[in-house]
């Protein structure tokens, strides 16, 4: 199952990765900022590691992973919420992009995000 869920990982990264380019942002991810319990534990802990490693894919960027993993687990109705901070760097922005369940982020360790002021809030998912 673990293979598995690495195959389902990376093609789903992928195809976040070209849907964030062909239909943007506001499409892509507009609903996986708002709030959306079944699975266990261990089930969310699977699903995490299977799209961290996507990471080697050369398209794959912590948007497009996060946005599929945060899609993987509503679709498993568990509430998942996808952030998105940015940090201003020497003339640059830096952002970064990452899931969060219950508030604790689950795709990188807390030290990390916590130096992005997040840009994304929780709001109501368009309706259709």
């Amino acid at each position: 199952m673990d293979a598995l869920n690495s195959v389902i990982a990376a093609v789903a990264v992928s195809w976040t990765a070209l849907e964030l380019r062909w239909r943007g942002f506001d499409r892509t991810c507009g609903g996986l900022l708002a709030r959306a319990d079944g699975v266990t534990d261990s089930q969310i802990e699977g699903l995490v590691e299977a799209y961290r490693r996507t990471a080697i894919l050369p398209w794959s960027s912590c948007l497009s992973r996060s946005a599929a993993l945060c899609r993987a687990l509503r679709r498993r109705q568990v509430p998942a919420v996808l952030r998105i901070g940015a940090l201003p760097a020497g003339g640059a922005l830096l952002a970064h992009a990452w899931v969060e369940l219950d508030g604790h982020p689950l795709t990188d360790p807390p030290g990390i995000v916590d130096d992005f002021p997040v840009l994304s809030r929780p709001r109501p998912a368009a309706r259709r």
